[in-house]
């Protein structure tokens, strides 16, 4: 679970701290995105948010789905 963002944040600590392996697809991305930007997030902030996300764990993209 990527939203909200406390609980998001505890789960990339957690991740960071190699206590497991985050996983993600593109549409997990898409979807966070809408629902950040729909709660009043600049686009901008979401897009630098999701970057570092994909910057700090580049293996957790999951394409075949």
């Amino acid at each position: 679970m990527l939203y909200p963002a406390y609980l998001c944040d505890t789960l990339l600590r957690l991740a960071e701290a190699s206590a497991y392996r985050p996983l993600w697809s593109a549409d997990v991305f898409a979807e966070l995105r809408r629902n950040l930007i729909g709660r009043g997030l600049p686009p901008d902030r979401v897009d630098r948010r999701l970057g570092r996300m994909s910057r700090s764990f580049p293996d957790a993209l999951v394409t075949d789905l």
